[in-house]
């Protein structure tokens, strides 16, 4: 990252080290950080046909009193340029964008907790952990310049979670404008996620091997006010050997316009036939606009993933073959032959970092 965010980075750890300890115990921080850099081979080509970036540079500290107070930051680097663009900040460096700020108050003997800030979308952050490999590609409800849910929003969180019966549940009033726009109007984003986990009426143990997962939101996005509706179901399950999952979304209207109505499924398996090795293989199935013809998007993702170290402190090596195809009218030119398919096949290093401090 650049000299100029360094300061901030400094201040963080600074605050990592020498919070006070509180009269009513022992207050717990915690600092997680995720780098991954990754060199990419492109197919067709658009005059680079390889490159070097930097697709995970996250940073995030949390708190958690035992009074029941709690707070997070997440902050990812960004190219200060677009994609389409050359004007940055300082030429086009990378820079640090706030993703995640909330403050958190728990009623633990309820199960209940109130949140508010720019808070992470709960169906986003299930999805991302029922896949396991965000560092890789996000979920298919959140990767890409414009995806179909943001990651975060402005927005008062309720949540509720019974151990007992394995129910989770969380509501949520949001600007529906997502992290990156202030708010474009005067309607609000309205959205319910719940999950179950039907083995933690068996055994506490395998309580998150399986769970099933359903989403709606009512919402408005834009100056105009537009529709921006949407709900999904997801099954997702692990064992010691291998982890699976398949999601189906439906959204009505998207990025401020009211008419397109996209449909989005994915599905993933990832075995792991030695201690250290992950063969991942994911479908994707993206319909532009389900009243449309012609707008399929097909992605297929294929790789390995070797862990070099484990706990606290993880590396890992991944080798991933993707392959997209569209449809004449998914393409960024409609019926261009050339962009019919795309191929790409990268190698990333990823390393991650958790520590943890009690005060």
């Amino acid at each position: 990252m650049t000299c100029d965010i360094c300061p901030k980075s400094w201040c963080v750890l600074l605050l990592f080290l020498v919070i006070p300890a509180t009269s009513k115990g022992k207050t717990r921080i915690r600092l997680d950080i995720e780098t991954a850099g990754r060199w990419s081979h492109f197919d067709p080509n658009d005059g680079i046909d390889n490159a070097f970036s930097l697709p995970r540079s996250e940073l995030g500290v949390s708190a958690h009193d035992p009074a029941g107070l709690s707070a997070r930051c997440v902050v990812f680097g960004i190219r200060s340029a677009p994609e389409t663009g050359y004007i940055g900040i300082d030429g086009e460096r990378m820079v640090y964008a706030l993703d995640v700020a909330e403050g958190r108050i728990h009623w633990s003997n309820l199960g209940l907790s109130l949140g508010s800030g720019l808070l992470e979308h709960p169906w986003i952050a299930l999805g991302n952990r029922a896949w396991s490999r965000r560092f890789i590609r996000p979920t298919i409800m959140s990767e890409g310049l414009s995806p179909l849910l943001d990651r975060s929003d402005l927005a008062f969180e309720l949540r509720w979670n019974s151990q007992r019966i394995g129910v989770e549940a969380w509501g949520q009033i949001a600007s529906g404008e997502g992290s990156r726009f202030r708010e474009r109007n005067s309607g609000k984003n309205l959205l319910g996620v719940v999950r179950w986990r039907p083995l933690v009426q068996f055994s506490p143990e395998y309580a998150d091997h399986l769970s099933v997962a359903i989403y709606g939101q009512e919402g408005s996005k834009g100056v105009q006010n537009s529709r921006s509706h949407a709900y999904g179901l997801r099954l997702d399950g692990h064992h010691r050997w291998f982890r699976t999952g398949a999601e189906w979304n439906q959204s009505i209207g998207y990025a401020g316009d009211p008419q397109p109505e996209p449909v989005a499924m994915s599905t993933w398996l990832i075995v792991y036939p030695l201690n250290q090795l992950a063969v991942i293989a994911r479908l994707d199935r993206r319909d532009s606009d389900r009243n449309t013809e012609n707008d399929l998007t097909h992605t297929v993702d294929l790789g390995v993933s070797w862990t070099l170290m484990r706990g606290a402190q993880k590396a890992s090596i991944d080798t991933i073959y993707s392959r997209s195809h569209f449809q004449s009218q998914a393409r960024e030119v409609a019926g261009a032959d050339v962009q019919a398919t795309a191929r790409t096949i990268f190698l990333q290093l990823t390393v991650q970092f958790s520590l943890a401090k009690e005060h």
